[in-house]
């Protein structure tokens, strides 16, 4: 449900064109040691997993980012996605789902491995390039987040999301003020512009929004 859009960003990312991503249900039990909380879709399932390496894919590339350009707020953000991550991680459990998170730089789903290539070619090319990829991740987290609440009112899945989404706003306005330090105005990068205004001005929306691109 999400690789088309990945495909899409790989194109975007090295062609440099920007246009205007399971286990069946567990009953409460005990699995492993862990006390499953109740049932979950398989879709809800892929999605939890799918956002686990989403995430993952955010901290890796903000840590490659701060080890090319020592820049703090990667830094900073990097530890916000660890946060992230072991959120998800406490769901996944909790479903008795597979962990599907690997090494750094390392992603079990290929289109997001091949994301992952694309954002650090396009982030080492200079401090300004870093900033807008930090943009366009957390852009594309915020629709995948977006699409992953359209896919459940499981009321711990929701908070969790939810979170996360607020989160991914703040890492945005942090790297579009960066950007605008160099006397440009960010502009949306996968969402719509109104959209993405919407966050800059420190609304951003959980549910209501329209989809992005």
């Amino acid at each position: 449900m999400f690789i088309n859009k990945h495909k899409i960003l790989i194109f975007v990312l090295v062609t440099g064109f920007l246009p205007a991503a399971l286990q069946n249900s567990a009953s409460s039990s005990q699995q492993g040691g862990v006390i499953v909380v109740g049932t979950i879709s398989p879709d809800e399932a892929a999605t939890l997993q799918y956002m686990r390496e989403v995430e993952k894919l955010a901290r890796d590339v903000y840590l490659a980012m701060y080890e090319k350009w020592h820049i703090p707020t990667f830094s900073n953000i990097a530890s916000s996605e660890q946060n992230h991550m072991n959120a998800i991680k406490g769901r996944l459990d909790a479903y008795g789902l597979a962990d599907p998170a690997l090494g750094v730089g390392k992603f079990t789903n290929p289109e997001l491995q091949a994301l992952y290539q694309s954002l650090i070619e396009s982030g080492i090319v200079s401090e300004l390039d870093a900033f807008w990829v930090g943009g366009l991740i957390e852009e594309v987290d915020i629709q995948d987040l977006k699409d992953a609440l359209s896919g459940t009112n499981k009321t711990d899945l929701v908070r969790v999301y939810q979170n996360l989404m607020a989160a991914s706003g703040n890492h945005l306005r942090a790297f579009a003020n960066h950007i605008q330090s160099y006397g440009l105005r960010y502009t949306a990068q996968y969402l719509t512009q109104e959209e993405v205004d919407q966050i800059l001005s420190g609304t951003t929306c959980k549910r209501g929004c329209q989809g992005g691109r």
